[in-house]
């Protein structure tokens, strides 16, 4: 990832660049990652500052700066205090109005900048799982099941990759239709001989119906688990399926 990224230091990139021409499995996943290094780069949203708040900032140095150079109505002849402070302080009312908008430029800034973090985490958390995802799907001990469309989602087709020896398994969806704000896809997993069945998951799928899901077991081993079905659930997921199926298959 470093390495496609352009962010491994660059000793370490030379002796990659050495290892990735003599090393075929390198080779294979480094073409396996670009791709998702394009579509981490195409998800990312841009965040642009609003126009008003450089002109508000700097609106508001001039103010600062026009207290705290002028002279002090106090002093002899004009002279200026020998503390800035003095000056800022002498003037109640203008220093009052400027601390009040120096205080929202703070807080909008803090806004800004906590929205940026926010975006960041969420970004990373992302990379994080469609690391986990690949890790999975490409393992060399993975066993692949095949979900197909029901008559609701006739074109949708599931990549169900799971490793026994591990208990994990991950969930690849294409062509599902878009679920919208107001509802995702939840994965049920029923149990042989009728034993219930558990959720492993909501998800949601972009506009072209590619999802993914790393299925969340709940200490059930993969051995008991007999059929895998993905249903269109509220938002928040249900406790058990409530709308149509649109996918399913053996495990």
């Amino acid at each position: 990832m470093l390495y496609l990224i352009g962010s491994m230091p660059t000793a370490d990139r030379a002796r990659f660049e050495g290892h990735l021409r003599s090393c075929l499995k390198c080779q294979r996943e480094t073409r396996a990652l670009e791709p998702v290094i394009e579509t981490l780069a195409g998800t990312a949203k841009q965040i642009s500052p609003p126009e008003h708040l450089g002109r508000a900032i700097i609106r508001q140095a001039r103010i600062s700066t026009a207290v705290m150079s002028g002279p002090h109505h106090g002093a002899p002849g004009g002279a200026r205090p020998a503390s800035p402070l003095v000056a800022w302080f002498s003037n109640r009312r203008v220093g009052a109005i400027v601390t009040a908008g120096s205080l929202t430029m703070c807080i909008a800034s803090l806004g800004y900048s906590m929205l940026l973090h926010s975006q960041t985490a969420q970004n990373a958390i992302v990379a994080s799982r469609l690391a986990e995802t690949l890790s999975l799907v490409y393992h060399p001990g993975a066993v692949t099941r095949t979900l197909a469309g029901t008559d609701r989602a006739p074109r949708s087709t599931g990549r169900l990759a799971v490793l026994p020896e591990s208990n994990r398994a991950v969930l690849v969806t294409y062509n599902l239709p878009s679920t919208g704000e107001g509802s995702c896809y939840q994965l049920w997993a029923a149990l042989l001989d009728g034993a219930g069945r558990f959720s492993g998951g909501t998800f949601t799928v972009d506009h072209q119906g590619q999802g993914y899901l790393v299925i969340d077991l709940h200490g059930q081993s993969l051995n008991r688990v007999k059929l895998v079905q993905v249903t269109r659930e509220p938002a928040q997921g249900s406790p058990g399926p409530t709308g149509p199926e649109v996918l399913t298959g053996n495990l």
